[in-house]
């Protein structure tokens, strides 16, 4: 993508995975992660993505997703409904509360912390909740795979974050500005 805005356009209608491409999962040679991203949108989440693209002759910029999914629930959240996976139940719950103190409109179908034993359970209650947009924070690639087998129960846009929670409660330290444009 060459602005965030072209990609958060594409999210109209779209249903289907939202990943973050950096490095580490263009290097992996991990065969299912690769046809997952290979099946899924994708953006530049870091600048070696970035310069990879661009050895390929194709242009792109970085987009941070930890800012994308803020923009996301900026763009959507008077328009769609919302689940929340990801992080322990005290991050869980200060993202929630954050959210909808930042945006009143918003609606948040469910949530549930990082830390479950039963999959199956968490994709059911997804299934029963129909939400339009599911950010899940539970790191690469069990986010990814956790995606991939919910999109077969139900079709939205699902959006892998990472540790972004932690960083938008302010649990977690953001990544000096200097350091990025390095």
């Amino acid at each position: 993508f060459k602005c965030e805005s072209e990609l958060l356009k594409l999210l109209d209608n779209y249903k289907g995975l939202l990943i973050a491409l950096g490095a580490e999962k263009i290097l992996d040679d991990n065969k299912l992660l690769t046809n997952i991203i290979n099946n899924s949108l994708t953006y530049c989440d870091g600048i070696g993505a970035v310069y990879a693209l661009k050895r390929k002759g194709i242009g792109s910029i970085k987009i941070p997703g930890a800012k994308l999914w803020i923009s996301i629930v900026k763009e959507y959240h008077k328009t769609k409904t919302f689940y929340l996976l990801g992080g322990s139940e005290k991050i869980i719950l200060e993202t929630k509360k954050k959210l909808e103190m930042n945006y009143p409109d918003i609606s948040i179908l469910g949530y549930n912390n990082g830390y479950f034993d039963n999959e199956m359970e968490i994709i059911k209650k997804i299934e029963i909740k129909k939400p339009d947009i599911i950010f899940v924070a539970l790191g690469t690639p069990k986010q990814e795979y956790f995606m991939n087998k919910s999109m077969k129960y139900h079709k939205a846009i699902y959006m892998g974050l990472g540790g972004s929670f932690d960083l938008y409660t302010g649990n977690a330290v953001k990544v000096p500005e200097l350091w990025n444009k390095i």
